[in-house]
């Protein structure tokens, strides 16, 4: 289904075995919004179900069960605003989060077509029927809201900061800038919907930056993922674990690298049975 000033789904409910995609804003002129009442429901019974549109108001159940949901911008630089309803930006508030159900929930592109402008996380976000998080940019991922999510990939061209209390299972991220984010009880560096560890070295894409770790009060595990670097910066490495006790474990197999930088832990109790390379 597609338009050029918006798509409405009003009292409609719709099923299908099969992918399903959803396009507010055909002509790309940044004024069509997909509308989704609370009285419509769509269903992918585990396909794809993709919703393009320069906003989204989601007020009634999406469902792709296992499958996959992608929210993305129409427009290249398009920014998204993930908590808050701001004018001028693809939002997505809880509440609307809430009301999808997926086994991955994707918001945001950076594909062959062009990338989303910087994603803010404004407010705390929990969603209710997903496991996966992934935000994905051209630009930056950054703001004062938490993440509360069993698994999340971050793929943002020019960085991420993310140092408020997250609360997640299982990392990954992707950039070519400097990566900052903090975990309130601590997290696993680990595989995520196809980006493995955490890499802010990438020479090809142009950049490379910093990463550090922080975490409140848990540990934090580098695990052996399929990357050859599962963490890997172009600049310095800190891991910092502010708790009493708390344990900083590289696996067996996993390697932490910088190509520039120093690496720096900070951790009552360390168990390196990993590699651990710094210039």
């Amino acid at each position: 289904l597609s338009g050029t000033d918006g798509l409405s789904l009003a009292g409609a409910n719709f099923s299908t075995a099969a992918n399903i995609f959803l396009n507010a804003d055909g002509n790309a002129d940044c004024t069509g919004t997909y509308t989704h009442s609370a009285g419509s429901a769509v269903a992918s019974n585990g396909f794809l179900v993709q919703i393009t549109g320069a906003d989204a108001d989601i007020a009634g159940p999406i469902n792709s069960g296992a499958g996959r949901t992608r929210v993305r911008t129409s427009k290249a630089g398009r920014t998204i605003n993930v908590g808050t309803n701001v004018t001028g930006s693809l939002s997505l508030t809880d509440a609307e989060i809430d009301n999808i159900t997926a086994g991955v929930i994707e918001i945001g592109r950076n594909d062959a077509s062009f990338g989303s402008g910087n994603i803010t996380v404004s407010a705390a976000i929990t969603p209710a029927n997903t496991t996966t998080l992934a935000l994905i940019t051209a630009g930056s991922v950054s703001g004062v809201g938490t993440i509360t999510e069993d698994s999340l990939r971050i793929e943002a061209a020019t960085g991420v900061s993310l140092n408020t209390a997250n609360d997640v299972d299982n990392l990954a991220v992707s950039s070519n800038g400097n990566v900052l984010f903090r975990d309130a009880d601590g997290l696993t560096v680990g595989a995520v919907d196809g980006v493995n560890g955490v890499d802010a070295d990438n020479p090809a894409g142009g950049g490379g930056g910093t990463v550090t770790l922080n975490s409140t009060t848990g540990n934090i595990t580098v695990s052996n993922t399929s990357a050859a670097n599962d963490i890997n910066a172009a600049g310095a490495i800190a891991i910092n674990l502010e708790a009493d006790e708390a344990v900083l474990q590289v696996a067996t197999g996993a390697d932490v690298e910088t190509s520039t930088g120093g690496v720096v832990f900070q951790a009552d109790k360390m168990d390196l049975d990993g590699t651990i390379t710094a210039s």
